[in-house]
C-alpha cells in the first residue's frame, strides 16, 4: 500500500504543479484584465493601452494586445462608479475563465449545453 501511495504522489505530484502554474498564470491573466478594463472605464484611449502593454516579448505581446482589443471591442465605457466596477469584474472574470478552460482545467462552455 505505502508502494501505491508513492507511485501515485509521484505520478500525481507533476499533474498538481501544471494545474498550480495554470492557475498562477490565469490569476496573472485576470489581475490584468482587471487593470485593462479599469483603464478602459477612466477613459484611457486604446492606443495608449496598446502602448502601455507592449513589452517586446514576442510570446506575450500579442496576447497582452488581444486582452486590450477585446476589452475595448467588447465592452462600452460607463459613467457611474457602480457599473464601471461591475464591468471591470464581470471582464476579469471572463477572462480568468477563458484561460482555465484553454488550460484544459474546466469543460467548454458549448459542450454544457
Amino acid at each position: 500500500m505505502r508502494y501505491l501511495v508513492l507511485i501515485i504522489s509521484m505520478i500525481a505530484g507533476p499533474v498538481m504543479a501544471a494545474q498550480d502554474a495554470a492557475e498562477g498564470m490565469c490569476r496573472e491573466m485576470a489581475e490584468t484584465a482587471e487593470w485593462i478594463m479599469q483603464e478602459r472605464q477612466q477613459g484611457r484611449p486604446a492606443p495608449e493601452m496598446i502602448d502601455a502593454v507592449t513589452t517586446g516579448d514576442d510570446v506575450l505581446d500579442p496576447v497582452l494586445e488581444d486582452l486590450v482589443l477585446t476589452a475595448y471591442d467588447t465592452s462600452r465605457r460607463y459613467h457611474t462608479e457602480r457599473q464601471q466596477q461591475r464591468e471591470v469584474e464581470r471582464f476579469s472574470n471572463r477572462v480568468y475563465m477563458e484561460c482555465r478552460r484553454e488550460a484544459g482545467e474546466m469543460p467548454d462552455q458549448d459542450a454544457r449545453r
